[in-house]
């Protein structure tokens, strides 16, 4: 039997809980002592516009406050993600996400104690707010948000952080198994772009994932789109020669795998797929990779 092959984190919900959930923030390999202090974590949550909503999350291990920021846009099985450099201590938050916006506030406590449930056991905190600038303007207008007051919704984020649930992924490969796995991009979730496709019979549903990645001055961007699908999304033949992709919205188009072409024909046609920011992005250009091997598939909860 072929190798085993596991990957935790699918699809979209799960790749925003499991980003909130891994929030340790190291500083930088170049820090001493004498600047370090204590870890400051912070996230709070926005409504955007066209249904999207965003989930703002960042800290610092620095004494000076330097660490980093995180807006994780979502809606459904679509998610967007934005990471910058920024200034954040106990009681203010300073990014700047360049043409997409910028997050300057601080933080005004309420005074008042209140008790929540985390986990099932007592969480206390204080109501308080950020006041001062969040900006948030989406690529080619897909959400908007402008705010100059934002409650932090502690009893939603517990609900959100507390008993987190994590996805994972688990794929074996091999000669006999009657499933399939396609893997067209480069290697690694960070890939510039990647779409895996699972199936483990040739009648049944089909697992679909694409992402891409880039860095635009400076600003680290990363889109995924998922979707569970009928037979037809994916097909291929027993001795898989050939694979095509056909999946539904958001994606469009077909891709096909002909194992026999020459190596800059093996993926071709004109798959595509709207990430958030990005609609109508090709996932069948020139020099992709592409992988196609029999397999099984499986998510599990942990």
């Amino acid at each position: 039997m072929g190798g085993r092959r596991g990957r935790g984190l699918s699809w979209a919900w799960a790749v925003v809980l499991a980003i909130a959930a891994a929030l340790v923030w190291a500083a930088p390999a170049s820090a001493t002592a004498t600047n370090l202090e204590r870890e400051v974590e912070v996230g709070f949550t926005l409504k955007g516009s066209n249904g999207y909503e965003l989930l703002v999350l960042g800290g610092s291990a620095r004494a000076d406050g330097a660490g980093s920021i995180e807006i994780l846009v979502h809606r459904g099985r679509a998610v967007a993600r934005y990471g910058v450099p920024a200034t954040v201590t106990e009681g203010s938050i300073e990014a700047d996400f360049g043409a997409f916006g910028r997050i300057d506030v601080q933080l005004v406590k309420s005074g008042e104690r209140r008790t929540g449930r985390c986990a099932g056991k007592p969480a206390p905190y204080q109501p308080a707010s950020y006041v001062g600038t969040v900006e948030f303007h989406g690529e080619n207008g897909y959400t908007d948000v402008s705010a100059s007051t934002v409650a932090i919704e502690y009893p939603a984020l517990f609900r959100l952080f507390c008993g987190l649930v994590s996805v994972g992924e688990l794929t074996t490969s091999g000669v006999g198994l009657p499933g399939a796995a396609l893997t067209v991009g480069g290697r690694g979730r960070e890939a510039p772009l990647h779409i895996d496709a699972h199936k483990n019979k040739k009648a049944g549903r089909t697992w679909l994932s694409a992402s891409e990645s880039e860095t635009r001055e400076g600003i680290a961007i990363s889109r995924s789109v998922s979707v569970v699908a009928g037979p037809d999304a994916f097909e291929y033949d027993p001795t898989l020669r050939w694979a095509t992709l056909s999946p539904p919205a958001p994606f469009s188009g077909t891709g096909a795998f002909h194992r026999g072409a020459a190596k800059a024909n093996r993926w071709t046609g004109d798959l595509s797929v709207d990430f958030p920011g990005d609609p109508g992005a090709s996932l069948t250009a020139p020099g992709l990779g592409v992988r196609l091997v029999h397999s099984e598939y499986s998510q599990h909860r942990s």
